[in-house]
């Protein structure tokens, strides 16, 4: 599956800030160009030099951390201090912790975890492969397409059913206007697959069955000028959370997280807000959706009851979730954990010097890593780095 290649390795660790605290024995530069301390008690605390610029995408697996890097996809285990480059796959799509998936020149490939050997996801017969979209839940890969969606099997690449989009019943002024490119977002969780595509004056949501492909519904809900809507995730029985925005120019903007049931059409929750949500971590039994006013939405999805906590920094990326709480990053280049019942800070913020922009995040066992860069413009071309954060250490 893979080669190991050569890491470089130098000390890392960290300094206090007027911020937040710096523990060398929590915070760990697993590659980029900083020389810090690193206790022995930390061994994943190893900074590499990968030549890696600009974003950098993380992916979590039980295998380790998945990194898109310039010469294809790598894996990366910092306690071993060993990265490997990916045989079979150039980039990595999407990932679960029985897999990755992504692509081989101009295939889709998957390859399962503990070893698994790369698998061609072959285009259904009668299908083209135009612009494909990709999600993971568990061992199984699902493909959305122009006018096709599938679900393969991450072991052996068999397809485990097919749905054509030409079948479904568009209820549209024009037919013509039918969307059979690939969705603009799908998604996947809870027994149910979600789709959407922005047509002028309205949104298309589609919900299949994950075990069969079966429809669950397709209804358009009306989008008004300067609107936007995101699909974030999917819930059992067909019911799709859809992130709501006011465009930039409506002053004051505002921002949705909604629940709405495709088999019927209804919306059954809105949860409004006077600044935009960004994206959310939507989970069968939790929605922890950060907003641009810097607090913390946690939101019950089966009624819609929502709590909001300030946290003081906007969160740039969903959370993840730990057994310990909500980790994040914010754009200031902190990360910190709340409990996910009451959004109550724990522990210390940990402040990541130096940093512009953050590119990925990951979760991987008690590990949290997230990719920075130091500088939007990056002129003087600085490594991406890639830090670790122990979450049982806050």
């Amino acid at each position: 599956m893979a080669a190991t290649v050569a890491l470089v390795v130098s000390a890392c660790g960290g300094a206090d800030n007027s911020e937040g605290s710096v523990n060398s024995s929590v915070l760990r530069v697993v590659f980029g160009t900083a020389v810090l301390d690193v206790p022995p008690e930390s061994p994943q605390g190893v900074v590499a030099s990968l030549g890696l610029e600009g974003e950098t995408e993380l992916f979590s697996t039980a295998d380790g951390l998945y990194v898109n890097g310039p010469d294809g996809a790598m894996l990366v285990d910092p306690i071993d201090r060993t990265i490997e480059v990916v045989a079979g796959i150039d980039v990595v799509l999407a990932a679960s912790d029985e897999g990755i998936v992504g692509t081989a020149g101009d295939d889709l490939v998957a390859i399962a975890s503990s070893g698994g050997t790369p698998v061609t996801l072959e285009v259904p017969d009668g299908r083209s492969a135009t612009r494909q979209k990709v999600a993971m839940y568990g061992s199984h890969v699902v493909v959305a397409d122009g006018g096709w969606f599938a679900e393969y099997d991450v072991n052996s690449g068999e397809a485990l059913w097919v749905a054509d989009s030409g079948e479904l019943p568009w209820d549209l002024d024009d037919p013509t206007d039918a969307p059979f490119d690939a969705p603009r977002e799908l998604v996947v969780g809870a027994g149910t697959v979600g789709a959407h595509w922005l047509l002028d004056d309205v949104t298309v949501l589609v919900a299949l069955a994950s075990d069969d492909g079966r429809l669950l519904g397709l209804n358009t809900i009306p989008r008004p000028e300067n609107v936007t809507h995101e699909l974030e995730g999917s819930l059992d029985g067909g019911r799709l959370i859809v992130r709501v925005g006011d465009d930039f120019r409506n002053t004051p903007s505002r921002g949705w997280i909604r629940s709405i049931d495709i088999p019927t059409g209804t919306e059954l929750w809105s949860v409004e807000s006077n600044e935009w949500f960004d994206r959310p971590l939507v989970t069968a039994d939790l929605i922890a959706a950060p907003n641009q006013d810097s607090s913390l939405w946690l939101i019950e999805p089966q009624t819609g009851d929502a709590l909001a906590v300030p946290i003081g920094a906007r969160v740039q990326r969903a959370p993840l979730r730990h057994e310990r709480g909500l980790v994040m990053s914010t754009v200031d280049g902190e990360v910190l954990l709340v409990d996910e019942t009451t959004g109550q800070q724990v522990g210390e913020v940990v402040v990541l010097p130096d940093v512009d922009e953050v590119t990925g995040i990951a979760l991987v066992g008690d590990i949290f890593y997230v990719a920075t860069v130091q500088s939007f413009i990056n002129n003087d071309n600085d490594p991406a780095k890639l830090w670790g954060i122990d979450v049982n250490s806050f």
